[in-house]
């Protein structure tokens, strides 16, 4: 995996002006696509509710980038972000983990069980719970 710094040196990511209100925007953006994946865990679409745990995270950390002036065009940059913010290589991993199972549902037909999905949304609620502290 790239580092956010080798992303920072392509065109994937570019500088702009911080935005803190749409910042504040996507973050709750967030929380509610968190909720949404929650919802539909409940009502038993394993799928869509692994998809929207893991959007839930990539919108919470494209926040933050926001907020300090900063646009990434590529989910593995905004995933790399997280270690600019202090988060483990374990965190890393599993975010990364679901960006490619999100890839695999969204793009090859893919297919996601209850236990993934459960997963997903514990590591989600986690990680942004941990990124909530930071903001």
């Amino acid at each position: 995996m790239k580092t956010f710094r080798e992303f920072s040196d392509s065109s994937l990511v570019r500088r702009q002006r911080p935005n803190p209100n749409v910042a504040s925007s996507m973050r709750k953006n967030s929380l509610e696509r968190l909720a949404l994946a929650q919802r539909l865990l409940k009502i038993e679409d394993p799928k869509y509710a692994l998809e929207n745990a893991y959007e839930a995270v990539r919108e919470y950390l494209d926040a933050a980038l926001v907020k300090q002036g900063v646009k990434s065009s590529s989910h593995e940059a905004t995933v790399a972000y997280l270690s600019e913010l202090g988060f483990p290589l374990l965190d890393l991993v599993i975010v990364d983990n679901l960006r490619q199972q999100r890839h695999t549902i969204k793009y090859d037909g893919g297919e996601a069980t209850r236990e993934e999905a459960e997963n997903a949304i514990a590591a989600a609620e986690r990680i942004i719970g941990k990124l909530e502290g930071k903001k």
